[in-house]
């Protein structure tokens, strides 16, 4: 997504939900189609909707031992980390 800010610089926007896991990270890219706005005015994405298109589960979250997930927005390559949840699936 390219975004124009209020000083008509051109900026490069992209979403990813970063997941972090004991064997390593797995970077699942957002469609921009898929960000909403929540009702408290944040960006948000359905993480199983970007799992979906992904061809994976809620379940493959547990056998990927995925310890946190962060949606991140990326602006020029600049990362900035929206949200994050950790998990503890030894519960």
């Amino acid at each position: 997504m390219i975004r124009i800010d209020n000083t008509q610089y051109i900026t490069n926007v992209a979403y990813q939900y970063v997941l972090k896991g004991r064997d390593g990270d797995i970077l699942l890219d957002i469609d921009e189609r898929d960000i909403i706005q929540n009702a408290d005015g944040e960006l948000d994405c359905p993480l199983d909707t970007v799992l979906r298109k992904n061809n994976h589960s809620f379940s493959d979250l547990a056998e990927w031992n995925i310890q946190s997930i962060h949606f991140i927005e990326r602006v020029n390559e600049e990362e900035n980390v929206l949200r994050s949840i950790e998990l503890n699936f030894n519960m």
